[in-house]
């Protein structure tokens, strides 16, 4: 798959594992790939179905490391309060909620924060999407 305005700037493993231990988590094999080889970037594939809802969101873009206005670890310091420390913000919809890793077993989810979908609410908001990284790309289209 492509990415547009990714491996801007290149991401070397020291930077990634460096990460990792400022996070206390080391990242999915198949998400820290995706990181040394693209570190983030808009997806050429954008539609991602959210099934709990039966809508679809756009992935406008993914985090990277060292990304002006899409870095993980500021935007994971950004929503802190918010995500309690259970989930790593990697990527917005052109909304500005985020697609995220949970930190206990790896699985994707979608944060309606604004509460856009009918099926949203201030009680549940938080939508998996997918197991894995390699299983979210391939569900995009």
């Amino acid at each position: 798959m492509k990415f547009y305005k990714g491996n801007t700037p290149p991401l070397s493993i020291e930077d990634l594992i460096s990460l990792e231990n400022k996070i206390d988590y080391t990242f999915p094999e198949d998400y820290r790939n995706f990181l040394i080889i693209h570190n983030g970037g808009q997806p050429e594939r954008q539609i991602l179905n959210v099934p709990d809802c039966e809508n679809d969101i756009i992935i406008n873009i993914f985090f990277g490391i060292g990304k002006p206005h899409a870095d993980i670890q500021f935007w994971l310091n950004e929503l802190e309060d918010d995500l309690k420390g259970a989930f790593i913000p990697i990527g917005f919809d052109p909304g500005a909620n985020a697609l995220l890793m949970e930190r206990s077993d790896g699985n994707f989810y979608y944060w309606d924060s604004a509460r856009h979908f009918p099926c949203s609410s201030d009680e549940e908001n938080t939508f998996w999407v997918a197991d894995s990284f390699y299983d979210l790309l391939e569900k995009l289209r």
